[in-house]
């Protein structure tokens, strides 16, 4: 039997519509201390690592600048410094170790992108969900 975790769109503002629906995740992200941190992301088809800013890796125990550094462009071309660090992260009950990406600044929103989870997971978005898929 294939297992599926299932997260309802939230309700968010919007410049454009006034009011949108956003696939937000129910992720727990796992400290140096063992402790479990809930975070929400948003699941990104069109991101290829998992994003958060500099406060989540300091959360974490994690020391920023200790991670692989690179950069990222956003949709609005700015580029963005971020260090790749591996993390554990539990989606339902599903725990899995990926890269994720820490950037130096605050600004910038929650992303579950496609590194490592899709190696883990089928991805769907439907009408009022979005579906995470075990693969076998």
């Amino acid at each position: 039997m294939t297992k599926k975790h299932y997260f309802p769109y939230k309700r968010e503002p919007s410049k454009i519509f006034g009011e949108i629906s956003r696939p937000v995740v129910e992720a727990y992200l796992e400290t140096r201390d063992g402790d479990w941190f809930q975070v929400s992301p948003y699941a990104d088809s069109g991101a290829d690592v998992t994003l958060f800013p500099r406060s989540i890796c300091e959360i974490l125990g994690l020391k920023l600048k200790e991670g692989e550094k690179s950069s990222i462009t956003g949709v609005s071309g700015e580029e963005i410094k971020i260090f790749i660090h591996k993390i554990k992260i539990r989606i339902g009950d599903e725990g899995l170790e990926i890269p994720a990406a820490f950037a130096e600044r605050e600004d910038i929103p929650y992303l579950l992108g496609r590194a490592g989870i899709l190696d883990y997971f089928d991805i769907w978005f439907e009408k009022d969900r979005v579906c995470f898929i075990v693969r076998n």
